[in-house]
């Protein structure tokens, strides 16, 4: 439900209040909220690009489809991209597909992180490059990528040129290794605070660990930083819930409260042999965008004069005096 009282003539902003997404509501009510934009977020954990390239891209043609486990080199990756150019050629005007890799694996050719891009987000995204010293040395590692989105919505003022925000991040926990999985989340949580504004925060990806064994994860649901979108799923929408790989369920989505405003559908399926794929369905509206606490001008201050005092502060210098002081007041130049 929104409100339909009037909105205040303020826009707030807090990075962890839902108050401040309720003033959203209601200043985008009954205005522009048909306008959203939907599209889809896929992840999977494709253990490695190799033969899948094809299945991997048409998987973004509704959105984002994010990897994990790529096992792709430098070799690899322009290899691959070759062969999504020879794709692109192929595929309709409508239907043209973008690549954004992480970093390249090393000579083992474990872990890679790379995002496909539909058209409805295609040439809008961009690797993240402020990235804090913590969250680097996984990016080196190959097993943590940032991504900001800027994608074209519906106006919601009259200055407003109706740019879209939304930040993914994709993360491949360490197999066997719970503590050193925690330290990348931790890591994480750092990146996140440090972008300063309530913009939709999606994080997908093979954790390689349950709920129960992150310390960082049981943090972010009791102070409901964050959401796992596949237990929303199952309490309030009825989908079902179960392991992703294995007997354990270490594929997960999960979002900030102001990505959750966007989140419409999910589901799950089971495209690729070992990892189930998790599907995310979002309608970004207006209100799920950054807002900073806006006033209107102050007057400017007045001085109350009496009347004779005004007329001398216009009247003409006296005669013979060049550059005469015209203050109300006596100065010093005056004396």
């Amino acid at each position: 439900l929104f409100f339909t009282d009037t909105a205040t003539t303020e826009i707030y902003t807090s990075r962890c209040s839902s108050a401040a997404s309720d003033v959203y509501k209601r200043q985008t009510v009954g205005s522009h909220l048909h306008d959203a934009m939907p599209f889809s977020i896929h992840s999977s954990n494709i253990t490695g690009i190799h033969t899948k390239l094809t299945s991997v891209a048409k998987m973004a043609i509704s959105g984002i489809h994010a990897v994990t486990e790529t096992k792709a080199d430098e070799a690899t990756q322009a290899r691959a991209s070759q062969e999504l150019r020879a794709l692109n050629d192929s595929n309709e005007r409508h239907a043209q597909l973008q690549v954004i890799w992480g970093e390249p694996t090393m000579e083992r050719r474990s872990a890679g992180i790379a995002i496909f891009l539909g058209p409805a987000v295609t040439g809008r995204a961009e690797r993240m490059h402020r990235v804090p010293a913590a969250a680097m040395e996984w990016r080196r590692a190959c097993r943590l990528e940032g991504f900001k989105f800027a994608t074209q919505g519906a106006p919601r003022h009259a200055t407003d040129n109706g740019l879209v925000i939304f930040y993914l991040f994709v993360l491949y926990g360490v197999y066997g290794d719970p503590a050193a999985t925690n330290q990348l989340l931790a890591a994480l949580d750092e990146w996140i605070f440090e972008l300063g504004e309530q913009a939709p925060v999606i994080v997908v990806g093979d954790f390689n660990a349950e709920t129960d064994e992150l310390p960082v994860l049981k943090q972010w649901e009791s102070t409901g930083a964050f959401t796992d979108v596949h237990r929303h799923a199952y309490e309030h929408m009825g989908k079902a819930i179960g392991p992703t790989t294995c007997a354990r369920r270490i594929d997960m989505m999960w979002a900030n409260e102001t990505g959750m405003l966007a989140v419409s559908d999910f589901s799950t399926s089971s495209h690729f042999a070992t990892h189930e794929t998790l599907h995310l369905s979002l309608r970004v509206e207006a209100y799920c965008q950054p807002r900073h606490r806006r006033h209107r001008p102050r007057p400017l201050p007045t001085v109350d004069m009496a009347p004779d005092v005004e007329d001398d502060i216009f009247a003409a210098p006296p005669a013979g005096v060049d550059n005469a002081c015209l203050s109300p007041v006596a100065c010093q130049c005056c004396v």
